[in-house]
């Protein structure tokens, strides 16, 4: 074996890395971020193949009970692309795992690993959610990893951006219709997103920008389990978790007759704020490192860090979301 192509890391909870031993320049990894980028488990999830950058690594996984996380042990494979790796097993995997998942939320601060925690709390819970912040923060991947580190990771993930489909699209988005439901339906009718996602995690992104008719509608979907397409007049059960997000101030709008109140309660059973960068930013050096070491990969670049100047000018700056 080649033991200089070895390196031991060791994870918290949520696969987020705590200690590497070994040559890490070979990975590119560092503390506070992702282990890898997708996994491959052969014998449950204790070893298998892992993709960290353009290299595959296989992989044997230690749980500690002393330590809320794991051990993982991982042999580079040069002669092997990520792409051979999966090929060899017959396998392309079609989402990654939750810790991969919550790995790529980037930070070491006190804020970040809070979230990180109340996030697997939040994971463990069949209740929905709401996630609120400023645009940029994140709430798309703190929905991913809540879906990926439950109960209905192996179900779907569908993601719906209610201000981006005009009103009279997005009653046939959610719910779907059957053929000849209105002139032009497609032949068959069509799925809606709540069909797609069942069994798995609808996420719902500015729920504040939904018109009220069509929140009376998702009020009704919350309270029976239950759509009904459009042009049929049978109602469809549904086992669907949903995940709200807006950067909007929901009681404002809620006072302005804007959102209807008893529909805040049934999507605000739990509530995951997420932070913008100027109130952590000492998480801003860990980001900056990270998306180099992105923009290497992409690019074919060694650039090794920011100056001291860009960064103060980094830390400088009053970040928006």
């Amino acid at each position: 074996m080649n033991h200089s192509n070895v390196i031991v890391v060791m994870t918290d909870q949520a696969g987020v890395i705590q200690e590497i031993h070994g040559r890490n320049n070979i990975t590119g990894l560092e503390c506070g971020t992702p282990i890898a980028d997708e996994w491959l488990p052969l014998n449950g999830h204790q070893e298998g193949w892992a993709y960290i950058g353009n290299n595959a690594y296989r992989y044997q996984r230690f749980d500690l009970s002393h330590h809320s996380g794991s051990l993982y042990v991982l042999h580079l494979h040069p002669d092997k692309t990520n792409q051979d790796s999966w090929t060899i097993n017959s396998y392309q995997p079609k989402k990654p795992y939750g810790h991969a998942i919550t790995g790529k939320i980037i930070g070491s601060s006190p804020i970040i690993s809070e979230l990180r925690n109340t996030l697997l709390e939040i994971a463990a819970s069949p209740s929905s959610v709401l996630i609120t912040g400023e645009s940029g923060t994140g709430k798309e991947l703190f929905a991913q990893a809540i879906h990926y580190c439950s109960k209905r990771a192996k179900g779907p993930f569908i993601k719906l951006n209610c201000a981006a489909i005009p009103e009279s699209l997005l009653e046939s988005e959610l719910f779907g219709y059957v053929e000849g439901a209105f002139t032009g339906a497609r032949r068959g009718g069509r799925t809606g997103k709540f069909e797609l996602a069942n069994e798995g995690t609808i996420f719902l992104d500015e729920i504040g920008d939904m018109p009220l008719t069509m929140q009376a509608k998702l009020l009704r979907v919350v309270q029976e389990k239950e759509i009904e397409r459009i042009g049929d007049d049978r109602p469809t059960a549904i086992d669907v978790r949903i995940i709200s997000a807006t950067n909007k101030d929901l009681s404002a709008l809620i006072s302005q007759n804007r959102f209807r109140l008893d529909l805040y309660y049934r999507l605000n059973v739990v509530n995951l704020h997420i932070p913008a960068l100027r109130e952590r930013k000492e998480d801003i050096p860990l980001l900056t490192s990270h998306f180099i070491q992105e923009l290497n990969r992409k690019l074919g670049r060694q650039i090794r860090d920011v100056n001291d100047a860009a960064m103060a000018l980094l830390m400088q700056y009053h970040w928006p979301g």
